[in-house]
């Protein structure tokens, strides 16, 4: 699951570069702190030219009339209707320097933990995107839970290293590689204390 993610200020150039782009076409699009569903995110995708290029997506995936997700079940992705063809054409990877995920404590209080790369490399989320009337959006793929991130919830999102990005987007890595595949090694500690989560989607 993956309900809130962060973006760093302090980030290597070639994705600062890549933010700058996106944000050329959308003032409104965050570049930096926590994204929130419904937010306009940076993604990297394929343009018209089949080229690598940066993009403001809306966090949001309409699946039909008043209905919409922000994140998608990596196993049935390419069979169900709703997203098959953003599985096979529309792929994306989001840029993410840590993601959020909640656990109930025992007093049944909500505790929230902050999931990061052990190497402090910057997360590339796994996405789909679809056209719709205000935009293009986009969801993220979500997973089994592997290693750490186990202790704390049984999903997780769809995760790649720098140089799968691309073969992601242009169709040569295989979802399934992605959702069964080896999950980066992942440090987690705790994020500011909070009551409330902002869910969707399917897990």
């Amino acid at each position: 699951m993956c309900g809130r993610y962060w973006i760093e200020f302090e980030i290597e150039d070639e994705l600062r570069a890549i933010l700058e782009a996106a944000l050329l076409l959308n003032p409104r699009m965050k570049t930096a702190g926590e994204i929130f569903p419904g937010d306009f995110a940076p993604v990297i995708a394929k343009n018209r030219r089949l080229e690598r290029a940066a993009f403001p997506m809306l966090w949001d995936f309409p699946v039909f009339k008043g209905k919409s997700v922000i994140n998608i079940r990596g196993e049935t992705a390419g069979e169900k209707p709703a997203f098959q063809n953003s599985a096979k054409q529309r792929r994306c990877a989001i840029p993410a320097s840590w993601y959020f995920e909640w656990a109930v404590s025992e007093g049944g209080k909500k505790v929230k933990y902050r999931f990061f790369d052990q190497d402090g490399k910057t997360l590339y989320l796994a996405g789909l995107y679809t056209i719709a009337p205000n935009g293009a959006g986009f969801a993220v793929l979500t997973r089994p839970a592997a290693g750490i991130a186990a202790a704390v919830h049984h999903r997780m999102p769809a995760m790649m290293p720098k140089d799968a990005v691309e073969g992601w987007i242009f169709g040569e890595v295989q979802l399934e590689w992605l959702i069964y595949g080896k999950a980066p090694k992942l440090e987690f500690d705790l994020a500011e204390p909070e009551t409330k989560t902002d869910d969707g989607g399917t897990r």
